[in-house]
């Protein structure tokens, strides 16, 4: 116990417990686009501000209303992907598997929050189940936290939002980057608005009309290199890393999800600067697309991601097209259910637009600042959640002390 002034308090002390429900869907007049729906999928490990896919209307906030979460309410969730936590921005619901407390006034929610956050794994040893772990409201509602008194958890929920408010801003300019990015490739190459496009003839080919002189050409001919990754030999002391399926999402890579191997590789499959990397086995994985836009050293992929590589058109262009066919690229999988294949033969023989190459040039001037912007913002991001990961647990367990904090002077 830091001191006299903490106490041992359970989850329950902290406000009220609130499980979720959803509503049947039977009911589609109780989904609309007024009430957040809340669900695991929605969550991340990492994130504080949720977006979700599902909304109530109206007609379900009345039906529910019980079940309602108002603003900085803090949701975690007790079924499967256990450990995944948000605070709500506004009046919100959940379903069945987050357990959610609306914090009361003796109590500072995004403190409560991080208290949760900094004991995820002392709550998520509470689990019971194999084969679907779940914490029960119950247990959840009655496991013991030591808290501070309002005012520490205002000053420590000053000093931990700070990183996170930094992230959010850093995550909403990322995303405005990469709605530009998509707008100026379709502007070029679905609208054919390209600088001095007004010059150029537009004439009809097997696939529509086309600029004259681009062409359609195979990833078979544009690729000099297209190869799945190797079957890794895992060793978490090994120099060199492994790039997973796991690792590749919002068209971006984790490189932190990647794992360590021992096995000797073929230098062509290292990754390079420019590489179009795409999932390749497997429902719900299969088609997610990333690019090497950093230098990353010693690095490979597994046998379950494709490695395209090309010197005969641009890389910025090539991942930009990858990019745009994402949903198709997910469609084109072949095999059994959940063992669906990618393979090479397939991906060789797609077509793509390929305009002539000062074209891509320009375009390529234009995109790739705004690309190594949006690694720079995702590698700033990562910092600071590493120095906020770094105190926080220091900071709810009193270790670092702030009772000398003046919030009032620092934020005004």
């Amino acid at each position: 116990m830091p001191n006299s002034d903490w106490k041992v308090r359970r989850i329950s002390d902290l406000g009220e417990v609130i499980t979720g429900t959803t509503p049947p869907t039977r009911n589609p007049e109780y989904f609309g686009d007024g009430y957040p729906f809340v669900t695991p999928s929605d969550l991340s490990y990492s994130k504080r501000r949720v977006t979700t896919k599902r909304y109530l209307s109206d007609k379900g906030f009345s039906r529910f209303h019980r079940k309602a979460l108002p603003a900085n309410s803090v949701c975690y969730t007790c079924i499967a992907s256990i450990g995944k936590m948000c605070l709500t921005k506004e009046t919100s619901f959940t379903n069945q598997q987050i357990n959610s407390i609306i914090v009361n006034a003796e109590n500072n929610p995004l403190f409560v929050y991080y208290l949760l956050l900094g004991n995820r794994d002392r709550i998520n040893m509470r689990a019971s189940g194999v084969a679907a772990p779940i914490i029960n409201k119950s247990t959840f509602s009655s496991i013991e936290v030591v808290v501070p008194p309002k005012n520490p958890q205002d000053k420590i929920a000053y000093v931990l939002s700070s990183f996170d408010d930094l992230i959010e801003v850093y995550a909403d300019r990322t995303k405005i980057l990469k709605e530009i990015a998509e707008i100026l490739y379709q502007e070029w190459f679905s609208n054919f608005r390209y600088p001095h496009y007004e010059n150029t003839e537009i004439i009809n080919s097997p696939h529509g009309p086309t600029p004259k002189g681009w062409k359609f050409e195979k990833l078979g001919n544009v690729c000099e290199y297209i190869s799945r990754g190797i079957s890794p030999e895992y060793d978490e002391n090994a120099e060199c890393l492994v790039i997973n399926q796991r690792c590749i999402r919002n068209r971006q890579i984790n490189i932190d999800l990647a794992r360590r191997n021992l096995k000797r590789v073929n230098p062509k499959k290292y990754v390079r600067f420019g590489d179009v990397l795409i999932n390749s086995t497997g429902v719900g994985t299969l088609g997610r697309v990333a690019q090497v836009y950093s230098d990353i050293k010693c690095c490979t992929v597994d046998s379950h991601v494709t490695i395209l590589r090309t010197t005969k058109t641009k890389y910025d262009y090539l991942g930009s097209t990858i990019f745009d066919m994402e949903d198709y690229l997910s469609s084109l999988g072949v095999g059994a259910t959940g063992q669906t294949e990618l393979n090479k033969s397939t991906l060789s023989g797609i077509e793509i637009l390929t305009p002539p190459i000062e074209i891509q040039q320009k375009f390529s001037n234009l995109i790739r600042p705004i690309r190594l912007l949006i690694e720079n913002l995702s590698r700033k991001s990562k910092v600071l959640r590493q120095k906020r990961d770094l105190v926080l647990p220091k900071l709810i367990s009193g270790e670092i002390e702030v009772n000398k904090l003046d919030i009032d002077a620092l934020s005004g």
